[in-house]
This record gives C-alpha cells, structure tokens and sequence, in this order.
C-alpha cells in the first residue's frame, strides 16, 4: 500500500512522500467510496426491496425539473447479511405517445442479470450496515447535475437504519458520490 511506496521512495530514491499521505487518502477515498461504479450486479446480491427514485415522461420533462431533485424511500431489508452498497438500474416504458399509444408496450430494463452495455451503478455503504430481515433503510436520495459537465450527476444519500421493536440502529448518515 501507500506506507511500502513511502518507504520505497525513501529508501530507494531518498524522496519522503509523507507529505502527500492526506492527499493520496482524500484521492482514494474519493476515487474508491465516493464516485458510483459501473457494475454487473446478480439478483443474489440485492438483499432488500427495490425503491424508484424517479418516473420521467420524456415528452414532458424540462430541464429545470431534472436539475436537482430529492426523493424520500424506505426498503425492507428481505435477507440478514451486510448491506455494502446500493445498486441503481433504470427501465424504460416504451408506450408510444399519447395521441399514439403503442398496443404492445415493451420495457428495456437495466437491472440485475439483465444482458444489456448498462449494466448497474454501485453506491458504496462505508462503513456496511450489518443488516437482519426486516429492517428498514430509510432514506432521501437527492440527485444533482454536476456544475462542470451536465451530462454527469452528483447524488447523496441520507439513510436511517430502523429495526422493528427496536428503533433507529446508530446515527442518520450522508453518503455522497459523483457518477463520471
């Protein structure tokens, strides 16, 4: 790791690197827990109840109203495990168009084992939450296109980890992350 490259470079080339250690932990941290990664996710990795965070008309949707928007969401967690990540997918309804409904609508679906180039966003949970079977992830996903490059999104996720019986498990969260 970066301790045997400091030492490397001390020894080997008589360079202390030890000034650049919070930089390289921010970089990492950012590049490895904070940015969404490209995934192809099983069905035997999702442990708890698919949420929608967002149901676009394209016929009608303006940029302004997908610029930032927020969505509340509670998932019930289905099997006990280790929730290290939330997955993101999207479907697209293929209805035709009000003055021409299609009579045989299709769905392009992204989720998991799906064959398509899509494949699934992973939002990393650090640290995981040890999860057990009906529990509940509450939440809001707040979802913002990036200053720079429009075309790419800053989400955040504020979640609640409730235990029936029990109550809140641990404190309220806020996880962000950066889809390049």
């Amino acid at each position: 790791g970066w301790e045997g490259f400091g030492q490397w470079m001390a020894e080997g080339n008589g360079i202390n690197v030890a000034g650049l250690t919070e930089f390289f932990a921010r970089e990492q941290t950012e590049y490895l827990l904070q940015s969404a990664q490209w995934c192809q996710l099983h069905q035997s990795e999702v442990i708890g109840e698919e949420f929608s965070v967002s149901k676009l008309d394209l016929l009608d949707t303006t940029i302004a109203g997908i610029s930032c928007f927020s969505t509340p969401f509670t998932s019930e967690i289905l099997e006990e495990g280790t929730l290290n990540a939330f997955g993101g997918w999207f479907d697209t309804d293929f209805l035709g168009s009000k003055a021409d409904p299609t009579p045989n609508p299709i769905t392009l679906t992204t989720e998991p084992e799906s064959t398509t180039h899509w494949a699934q966003q992973v939002f990393m949970v650090h640290p995981p939450l040890a999860v057990q079977v009906a529990d509940l992830i509450e939440g809001v996903v707040k979802i913002k296109r990036q200053r720079l490059n429009h075309r790419l999104l800053w989400v955040q996720l504020t979640i609640t980890h409730m235990r029936p019986g029990v109550g809140q498990i641990g404190p309220e969260r806020t996880l962000n992350f950066r889809i390049d």
